[in-house]
C-alpha cells in the first residue's frame, strides 16, 4: 500500500513539474515576411516598428543608429538627415522649441510630426532596406524618393503601401559595393525624402527634407 501511494506521489509530481515547465518556457519567437507582423500598436495612435522581426534577430534598434550582424561582423548604421534645409544628426529635430521632425522606430501616426524609420536586412546574401514613414509624413511628403547606390546611381519614388494604420513601407534592394572594410564602413547611404537624385548628386541640401541612413 505505502508503495503504492508513493509511486502515485511520484507521478504527481512528475505531471506538476511537466505543467509548470510548459508554462513558464519562453514563447518561440516565430519570424515571418508579413510586414503587417512587423509593426505593433503599443496605445493609442502609437505603432511600434519591431526590428527584431525584420531582421530575424540579427539587429536591433541603437541610440540613433541601427546595429546589424553581417557574416559575424556587427556594423552600425546611423541616421541623420536634414529638415527643410537644417541638418540634423539625432533622432529628432527641433524649431522653436516645438519637435518638427523624428527618425525613431516608434511612431505616433497622428501628432503631426513626420516620422520615419529604415531598417536594414542581410538574408540570403542580399541586402534588404525596409523604409517606414507615417501618416504626417504622406500628408507633408506626398511625394517622397528613394535614392541609394554606390554613387547614389538609383531612385525611385516611394510608394505608401499601408501595413498598419498610418504605417507605409516600401522595399529597395542595397548596393553591397556601398560598402568596404568588411562592412564596417558606408560610402554612401539610403537618402529618404524630397530630394532629387539631381540635388543629392550636386550636393544641394537648401530647402530639402530627408532622412540619410548610413
Amino acid at each position: 500500500m505505502n508503495k503504492k501511494i508513493i509511486i502515485l506521489g511520484l507521478i504527481i509530481i512528475l505531471i506538476i513539474s511537466g505543467i509548470f515547465y510548459f508554462l513558464r518556457r519562453p514563447e518561440e519567437i516565430v519570424y515571418t515576411d508579413e510586414p503587417e507582423t512587423w509593426v505593433e500598436t503599443t496605445g493609442i495612435g502609437i505603432k511600434q516598428i519591431n526590428v527584431d522581426k525584420i531582421t530575424r534577430g540579427t539587429g536591433y534598434d541603437g541610440d540613433d543608429q541601427l546595429y546589424l550582424t553581417i557574416n559575424g561582423t556587427r556594423t552600425a548604421f546611423p541616421y541623420e538627415g536634414y529638415y527643410k534645409g537644417e541638418y540634423f544628426e539625432i533622432k529628432e529635430i527641433q524649431q522653436d522649441g516645438l519637435i518638427k521632425m523624428e527618425v525613431d522606430s516608434t511612431f505616433d501616426i497622428d501628432d503631426g510630426i513626420i516620422e520615419g524609420y529604415i531598417v536594414e536586412r542581410y538574408l540570403n546574401d542580399t541586402f534588404e532596406i525596409f523604409i517606414f514613414l507615417d501618416e504626417d509624413w504622406k500628408k507633408e511628403i506626398p511625394i517622397t524618393n528613394i535614392i541609394w547606390g554606390k554613387d547614389y546611381s538609383k531612385t525611385k519614388q516611394f510608394i505608401f503601401n499601408e501595413v498598419e494604420r498610418g504605417v507605409y513601407m516600401d522595399k529597395i534592394i542595397d548596393d553591397a559595393r556601398r560598402f568596404d572594410y568588411n562592412y564596417l564602413q558606408s560610402n554612401t547611404g539610403i537618402i529618404v525624402g524630397d530630394a532629387t537624385q539631381e540635388q543629392v548628386l550636386k550636393g544641394v541640401t537648401e530647402g530639402v527634407t530627408v532622412i540619410i541612413f548610413q
